[in-house]
Formats: structure tokens, sequence, C-alpha cells
């Protein structure tokens, strides 16, 4: 009888400890973990602030000072980064910034549209992961207009960047820039999508040189006048 009271007394005991010694177990691979992604992020963030400042260097200079080395060490940190955050918009959009620049460089015209399809499969990314991202859907346009011309995803694109980024500056620079050297190619409903555009630039001041030169250039020159003297019109209402 004393065998059995001891025995029972001592198992609470010992059950006691093996849970004691599997939650600190438990706790330190948590802990352990819990490092390992933290630095595992920080590293991502570092990989990837190189391609961010090769995409603003190149939106500064005009690419002049880039070079095919930055660009691939970006284009290696951008993809580093998907790995611990495939769901992100972010990094498609860089990669497909990082594909249109290379097709800029490559003369030669396959490989120049096989960077543009690349980027374009990117911007369609960027957007799934994002859909209500205006700057995502006018990147998106520009791929899809550069590699076949104004068809149905580049205004279907134009109309999104539309909803969702009707007042920011980039998405109505690009939008302008896409459907004034369009023009000819475009349904009535997508040029009235640009003379909004366009009169909201001028509203809010948006590079209204650019869009004097770029009016110049192609040949948009009457369009453009009307749409000014449309917004001074109502700006004396």
């Amino acid at each position: 009888m004393v065998i059995q009271t001891t025995t029972h007394q001592t198992a609470p005991k010992y059950r006691g400890k093996i849970r004691s010694v599997l939650f600190s177990v438990g706790l330190a691979g948590l802990t352990l973990t819990l490092a390992m992604w933290s630095l595992a992020w920080a590293l991502s963030d570092l990989r990837i602030s190189g391609a961010k400042s090769f995409l603003q260097d190149v939106s500064r200079t005009g690419g002049g000072a880039a070079t095919v080395e930055r660009w691939k060490n970006a284009v290696e940190g951008v993809r580093f980064a998907r790995h611990f955050n495939p769901r992100s918009a972010d990094h498609p959009s860089a990669l497909g910034r990082l594909h249109l620049w290379q097709s800029w460089q490559d003369s030669r015209l396959a490989h120049a549209r096989a960077y543009q399809n690349a980027a374009l499969l990117r911007f369609r990314q960027a957007v799934a992961n994002r859909p209500t991202w205006g700057a995502g859907w006018v990147q998106l346009a520009e791929a899809a207009a550069l590699l076949s011309g104004i068809n149905a995803e580049v205004r279907h694109a134009l109309h999104r960047a539309e909803r969702f980024g009707a007042w920011e500056r980039h998405v109505q620079r690009k939008t302008a820039w896409i459907g004034i050297a369009s023009w000819k190619h475009l349904s009535e409903e997508d040029r009235e999508l640009i003379r909004r555009t366009v009169a909201r630039a001028l509203v809010i001041e948006n590079d209204v040189e650019g869009l004097e030169r770029l009016s110049a250039r192609y040949a948009w020159k009457n369009e453009f006048a009307n749409v000014v003297e449309a917004v001074q019109g109502r700006s004396h209402d």
C-alpha cells in the first residue's frame, strides 16, 4: 500500500515537470523562429532598398546613370523579397518597372518585346493582389499599350486607373501620355476619359508644361486648348 501511494503521489510531479520542459522547448523554438523571420524580413528590406534606389534614379535622371549590373542586383533583390511577402502588390510592380526599363535598353526587338511581356505579367499580378490600386492599373495599361497597342486590356486598365486614382499625379501623367499618343485609336468614350484626366491635371497644376509638350508632339494642341478653355470657364463660374 505504501508503494502504491508513493507512485500515485510522484507521477503527477513528473508529468508537471515534463509539461514544463515541453513548454520551455516550444517557447524557445517559437522565439528562435520569430528571430529568424525578423532577420529574414530585415534582409528582405535591405535587398528591396537597392531596387527602390535604382528606380528612383531612373525616374530622376531618365536612366542615364543606371547600369545593367545595378539592374540585375535590383531584380534579384525584389525576387528575394517576394519569397517573404508573396501577396504584396509592390514587389511585382517593381519587377514590372525594372523589366520595362530593360526593354528600353535592349535594341533587339525580340528581346525588348520579351521584357515588355514580362513587365505586363508582373503588372497583372500587382493589380490582382491590389485591385483598387490606380497606379498599378495605369502601369498595366502602359505595358499593354507598348506591347500590343490600344486594345481591350488597355482600355479596361485606363478606366480602372481613373476609378481608383483619378487625382493621383502619376496616374494622370501616364494616362495622358498613353491617351494623347494613341488618340486616333481611341473610342469617343476613351477620349472623354483622356479629356477628363487632362482637365484634372490642369486643376492641380500637374506638369502643365509636360502636357503642352506632349500635345505639340502628337498634334493634340487643339484638343488641349479646348480642355484648357473648359477648365478656365468652370473656374470663373
